[in-house]
């Protein structure tokens, strides 16, 4: 959803640092939150807990690509800043 529109513009970005393999760890890692949230949400929320789960993974893809790419900008900044 709106989560999704927001991040959009990381994995790109990501993927022309040469740091692919970050993004699909951080993908790899929202679809265990999917799993896991499914898993435990769904037996006594029943479609509401699908939501919630799919709503808790674009959350954890958002944070966790937000931090990669907040991580590559300031490994590029430093020797900037030092100078």
């Amino acid at each position: 959803g709106c989560v999704d529109l927001i991040v959009v513009v990381f994995e790109p970005t990501i993927a022309a640092a040469d740091r692919a393999h970050l993004a699909f760890g951080a993908r790899l890692l929202a679809t265990g939150v999917l799993i896991a949230a499914a898993l435990l949400l769904t037996p006594t929320l029943g479609a509401v807990g699908v939501a919630m789960a799919v709503f808790a993974t674009a959350l954890t893809q958002a944070v966790l690509l937000g931090l990669v790419l907040l991580h590559l900008v300031r490994d590029d900044l430093s020797p900037q800043l030092q100078s």
